[in-house]
C-alpha cells in the first residue's frame, strides 16, 4: 500500500468499515516513517508489524483460527515473497528493516532526529542578504549541524549524511513535525513489549495524526518555495489531498548563534545538491 492511500485512508476512510483497519493504517505510517526510502523494508516492517500486533492475543493460533478481520489483516499485509525470503534468511541486507536506533552520539540523537534538525534548518534559516548564494540549502544544513548547531554533538561524516538524507527525505517533513512539534512519538518498534498498545492508542486518537499531517503539508509548502531546485529533486513527500487544510507552525526564530557558525563556511566545496 502506498502511503499516499495510507494518508488518505487516515483521513478520509470510513475506520470502522473494516476491523483492525485503524490499527493497520497506524502501523503503515509508522513502518514508513522508518523506511520510507526503503520499498522492500517497508513491506517487511509492516508484515512484522502486524503480526507483532496479534501476537499479543493470538501468540499459539494458527490462520486458520483467526476471527476473520484479524485473517483478512494479514491477507492484506503479507506478500509472500518478502515473507519467504525473510524467514529463509536470504533477504538482501538493504531490505531487511533495521529497528535498532544508535544512538552513538548520546541524547538518543540517530538519524531520525538528525534529519527532523535539518528540516528545522531549512524551513527556519533567514539570509541576511537576497543573494540566491546565501538562501538555505543542504550544503548548509549539513556544515550547520556539524557545528553543533542545535547542541548536539553529531559529527557524522558527509557521507553519512547524503545516505541518510536519501532514505529518509520522503518523510522529512512528517519528521520534523513529530521531534519539533508534537509530543508523541509515531517510531514504533514491533519489538517491544507495548507496541500494540501504543498501536491501539494511537488508533482512537486519529485527530493528533490529522494535525501531523496538517502541519507536515504546510512544512512542504514552505519548503518547496525556500529550497533550491537541485534540493528538492527525488523528494517525494506525501500527497495530501485538497481537503486538508494546511496548518501553518509558529515562526521559529534561530538566534545569532546560526550566523555566528557560517564564519569559515565556504561555498566552493561540492554542493550535496549536485
Amino acid at each position: 500500500m502506498h502511503i499516499n492511500d495510507v494518508v488518505a485512508g487516515l483521513l478520509h476512510a470510513d475506520l470502522e468499515a473494516a476491523p483492525l483497519l485503524r490499527q493497520e493504517f497506524v502501523i503503515r505510517l509508522a513502518m514508513w516513517l522508518r523506511f520510507s526510502g526503503q520499498p522492500v523494508a517497508y513491506d517487511v516492517a509492516c508484515m512484522a508489524g502486524c503480526l507483532s500486533y496479534l501476537s499479543v492475543k493470538r501468540r499459539d493460533a494458527n490462520l486458520s483460527e483467526l476471527p476473520s478481520g484479524e485473517a483478512a489483516l494479514l491477507q492484506r499485509v503479507i506478500k509472500i515473497g518478502c515473507l519467504t525470503d525473510a524467514l529463509h534468511g536470504i533477504l538482501p541486507t538493504s531490505d531487511y528493516p533495521e529497528f535498532e536506533l544508535f544512538a552513538e552520539y548520546g541524547d538518543d540523537y540517530h538519524e531520525y532526529p538528525y534529519i527532523a534538525d535539518a528540516i528545522k534548518f531549512l524551513l527556519w534559516y533567514a539570509p541576511r542578504s537576497n543573494d540566491k548564494r546565501q538562501q538555505a540549502s543542504l550544503q548548509k544544513a549539513y556544515f550547520f549541524l556539524m557545528k553543533e548547531g542545535f547542541s548536539h554533538w553529531a559529527h557524522f561524516s558527509r557521507r553519512y549524511f547524503i545516505k541518510q538524507w536519501t532514505l529518509h527525505r520522503s518523510a522529512s517533513s512528517l519528521l520534523y513535525v513529530m521531534y519539533h512539534h508534537m509530543e508523541r512519538d509515531l517510531l514504533l518498534d514491533p519489538r517491544d513489549v507495548d507496541f500494540s498498545t501504543r498501536v491501539d492508542t494511537l488508533a482512537e486518537d486519529i485527530s493528533t495524526i490529522h494535525d501531523l499531517f496538517a502541519q507536515a503539508k504546510w512544512v512542504g509548502e514552505q519548503l518547496s518555495r525556500r529550497l533550491h531546485p537541485k534540493a528538492q529533486k527525488n523528494i517525494r513527500l506525501p500527497v495530501f489531498p485538497d481537503s486538508l487544510i494546511s496548518k501553518e507552525i509558529p515562526t521559529v526564530r534561530l538566534g545569532d548563534y546560526v550566523y555566528d557558525a557560517f564564519e569559515d563556511y565556504s561555498s566552493d566545496v561540492d554542493s550535496i545538491e549536485d
